[in-house]
């Protein structure tokens, strides 16, 4: 039977070739074979169709795998350069920044969920290297000494610092003081593994090193600038001007060295190199007063007007950000932590405070009891020292003041409140000297006024 295929009416058999309706020339017999090929054109049309429809979403997979494989690799770059690893595995390739370190004696870390931190032993006589979780539980003490601690890098599975140790009695007559070897120390996280990794090339006065990646820099012979593999090898020296760093970021170095028309020995100017030594030249023909570098900006105390600047590490963009006295600063995140008073009519209460670094919502966080000589920032909490007519103490506290952990507590009148759990391991392996104990009369945690505002200290090897 045929059909019209433009109206559809029946068409009568014979040789009919148009529609009587509608005029239609083009007549189909759907029992017809010769017509059953439009249809079958038809179907392959369409399977072609379908066909690249499915070739295009195969394409479009493929895209997006590729693309995925790009950032997976981008990652991985990341985490083999230290950007971003620690958000992936948990852990540092970067000891310690440069407000914790350089403006705050490194005296804390954190890594993943633990803290690692200084505190007096038990007795007050000796330091404790100490972690405790980042929800206040778990104190242990890792290690136990007769020595003064600084610069605290935690890296991976181990950390790294300097120690003060109390020399013989022979040395202590000779050179009047109980203190003058300083080494490099490796420890494991878990404290049972401590051996020493540099010793006698590294500046007596040096307190400060920075481990970045699987390098540390540390101030060696002359107080040159110098960097060694984390075992202690394969020694380099970065300058050759003798002076020390000032702070150290995986791009560049910072440091002070003489001007070039000095006007008394503590002339200086602060300099910025990168960190095989090449590019070396001064940010902004000043010195820059407690600096901590963030990126490519530099932000720092200007001594001529005692307020917080910051700078491109080109020179260029001087700005005021906040007119304060601040002192110890520690930039963190978006924010600026730092030690001043309390105002201008309370000068003889400080107060940690913290401000953003564009200058706005200026706060205090928490006042004194006393004097404190360092503020290091972990994350959500701030280490710091204080003390009061009867107690000295440590604190962790949220950067919002919400909350106070107390990590360690002397009291002067009885008996001392230390981190609970573990004690040391006594069986740790350890390569360096050892000695009786002696009463640590000048150490980081106790001394008072080690650091103090760097507007008027001249240490060009600390500050």
């Amino acid at each position: 039977m045929n059909y019209c295929t433009k109206c559809g009416k029946e068409i009568p058999e014979g040789d009919n070739k148009y529609c009587d309706d509608c005029k239609n020339s083009l007549l189909t017999d759907i029992e017809n074979d010769e017509d059953n090929k439009f249809e079958i054109k038809k179907d392959q049309k369409v399977e072609k169709e379908a066909k690249h429809k499915k070739t295009g979403k195969i394409i479009g997979i493929i895209v997006a795998i590729v693309i995925v494989l790009a950032i997976i690799g981008s990652v991985c770059l990341e985490i083999s350069t230290g950007m971003i690893s620690h958000i992936i595995t948990g852990k540092n390739v970067i000891g310690i920044d440069v407000g914790n370190n350089n403006n705050n004696l490194g005296c804390a870390n954190i890594q993943g969920n633990w803290i690692y931190y200084m505190s007096l032993a038990n007795d007050g006589m000796e330091i404790a290297l100490n972690k405790v979780k980042t929800d206040g539980t778990e104190k242990q003490v890792l290690v136990q000494k007769d020595w003064e601690i600084y610069s605290i890098n935690v890296v991976g599975n181990y950390m790294y610092f300097v120690a003060f140790e109390p020399t013989d009695e022979v040395e202590a007559e000779a050179t009047s003081t109980a203190y003058q070897k300083n080494r490099i120390y490796k420890m494991s996280l878990d404290g049972k593994e401590l051996r020493v990794i540099n010793d006698g090339h590294f500046s007596n006065e040096g307190v400060s090193i920075y481990v970045i990646k699987d390098r540390i820099y540390y101030v060696g012979e002359n107080y040159n600038i110098y960097s060694m593999d984390t075992e202690g090898g394969d020694r380099k020296k970065i300058n050759d001007n003798q002076t020390g760093f000032v702070g150290i970021t995986d791009k560049y170095i910072l440091y002070n060295d003489y001007a070039e028309n000095p006007t008394n020995e503590y002339d200086f100017v602060t300099y910025i190199m990168n960190l095989d030594g090449s590019n070396a030249r001064a940010v902004n023909g000043k010195r820059l007063y407690n600096p901590n570098i963030v990126g490519d900006t530099i932000y720092y105390v200007n001594s001529e007007n005692n307020a917080i600047h910051k700078v491109k590490v080109d020179g260029s963009g001087d700005e005021k950000v906040f007119e304060s006295r601040a002192y110890n600063m520690n930039v963190q995140g978006d924010w600026i932590y730092y030690l001043d008073y309390k105002d201008e009519e309370a000068s003889d209460v400080v107060c940690i405070h913290k401000v953003k670094t564009d200058g706005t919502e200026h706060q205090i966080i928490v006042e004194m009891e006393n004097y404190t000589s360092f503020i290091n920032v972990l994350g959500d909490w701030i280490y710091y020292t204080d003390h009061s007519d009867n107690s000295y103490f440590i604190n962790l506290i949220k950067t919002d003041g919400s909350d106070t952990i107390t990590l360690y507590e002397y009291n002067f009148n009885g008996p001392s409140v230390s981190p609970e759990g573990s004690t040391p391991d006594t069986n740790a392996v350890d390569s360096g000297t050892t000695t009786e104990n002696t009463t640590v009369t000048n150490n980081a945690i106790g001394n008072q006024n080690y650091v103090a505002n760097t507007s008027t200290t001249e240490n060009n090897t600390v500050q």
